[in-house]
């Protein structure tokens, strides 16, 4: 059978596949601009109330194979498996302000993004980092792209991930957090996001100004809902950590744990609840 073409993965496929290799210039500041321009982060103040919102979760590649566990715990590490659905959750319905492209100011993210993670290996043995749950939803190691422009991020030897770092970089980094024991975290995370070197492809005079960042704005609402859940994770892992019986109440409250939380290795329980309740202290 003959293939069809689709019209959503014309232009995408045009600039990887032929525009690269004809005139990889053109290609290249293209892809360039449509990176900066198109790029949509999360707001440099809901980073600094929440900078890892989903703590306890990590994404499995074989989430969903053979079959469903998303949602459900590792029985071994106590984290949450996910396939990136947290992330997309997260932003879904949000709303975008930006300076710079008119039809995203004030309108909501919806379908036909994707949310791309800027630090794929890292370290001496290059592993995932959306497999570490303090970098899974860290806040500067994620951006919204365009579907039809997110695969750019992912051509082998393109530049695109190296921009992408600075960007969140200079989103990001300089940002100081409320608190000693947030700040403590937060560098930790960073450290393991920079342990490798990037590549400065844009000159540090001509990186942009938070001004012309297309901002997404996470409503204290969804952050408060976030904390309150967390607390619960928290107190019911240390509760199993410590041996304690898992009431009908906790039973109840656990549904993203599928009900299982009392399979859960006592001390991954202990370890990660506690943890976490470090971590919830830290908030402003």
């Amino acid at each position: 059978m003959v293939d069809k073409i689709k019209p959503e993965f014309i232009f995408r496929r045009y600039l990887q596949n032929d525009l690269r290799k004809v005139d990889f210039p053109f290609f290249f500041q293209a892809s360039v601009r449509f990176i900066l321009d198109l790029g949509i982060w999360i707001d440099p103040e809901v980073y600094k109330r929440l900078p890892i919102f989903e703590p306890i979760a990590y994404r499995d590649q074989k989430s969903q194979y053979p079959v469903d566990r998303r949602g459900q715990a590792n029985t071994s590490s106590a984290l949450l498996i996910d396939d990136n659905s947290y992330v997309k959750n997260f932003a879904q319905g949000k709303i975008v302000s930006s300076n710079k492209i008119s039809y995203y100011d004030g309108k909501a993210l919806n379908n036909g993004f994707w949310a791309c993670h800027i630090w794929d290996k890292i370290g001496p043995t290059m592993r995932l980092s959306n497999e570490d749950n303090t970098l899974f939803t860290f806040i500067p190691n994620i951006v919204w792209l365009p579907k039809e422009f997110s695969r750019l991020s992912d051509i082998p030897g393109s530049p695109i991930k190296d921009i992408l770092k600075q960007l969140s970089l200079n989103l990001y980094s300089n940002l100081k957090m409320g608190k000693p024991a947030l700040q403590t975290i937060v560098d930790a995370s960073w450290d393991k996001l920079l342990e490798n070197p990037h590549n400065q492809i844009i000159p540090t005079k001509s990186l942009p100004s938070i001004d012309d960042y297309n901002l997404l704005k996470i409503p204290n609402s969804t952050i408060d809902k976030k904390i309150i859940r967390h607390e619960d994770f928290s107190e019911a892992l240390i509760d199993h950590g410590r041996g304690l019986p898992i009431t009908t109440r906790w039973r109840q409250r656990m549904t993203t744990y599928g009900g299982m939380i009392d399979q859960i290795d006592t001390n991954a329980a202990f370890n990660l609840g506690t943890w976490l309740e470090r971590y919830l202290n830290a908030l402003p």
